[in-house]
């Protein structure tokens, strides 16, 4: 942490073995893993490649692994979770629901609760399977 802020810096799936270290080395807080290729946004399935990524990314990392990109439904965080990460971030999953109101967003804190609550549920059922 520089100045009580952590570094939360990203890995994809083809960052190399040697640029991981050195970001596991750098990072604070938390290793954001970019689980799959492409933009970002919700998707339909969370792709086989993850559970290798995690594996390799674990190695060098002795701070949590939050995984991101495509979460939006409680299955991508079991999944994830299952995979090796200790979380994951649903930043376009909410987005959705947030801009579904822009005009008045606070009618859709009931929701964001909600889905937050369920993602939670998935991922701690999901850490409590792996042991």
């Amino acid at each position: 942490a520089v100045f009580g802020i952590d570094i939360i810096l990203q890995v994809t799936p083809n960052t190399s073995e040697e640029r991981v270290r050195e970001i596991a080395r750098s990072s604070s807080g938390f290793l954001y893993v970019v689980n799959v290729e492409g933009v970002t946004g919700a998707r339909e399935k969370v792709p086989q490649s993850t559970v290798e990524l995690m594996e390799s990314v674990r190695k060098d990392a002795e701070i949590p692994l939050m995984a991101g990109f495509g979460v939006s439904k409680e299955r991508h965080a079991r999944a994830l979770v299952s995979a090796g990460a200790d979380g994951v971030i649903t930043g376009s999953a909410l987005g959705r629901i947030y801009g579904e109101n822009l005009s008045e967003p606070e009618r859709k804190l009931d929701e964001l609760g909600e889905f937050a609550k369920r993602i939670k549920k998935a991922c701690v059922h999901a850490y409590r399977q792996r042991g």
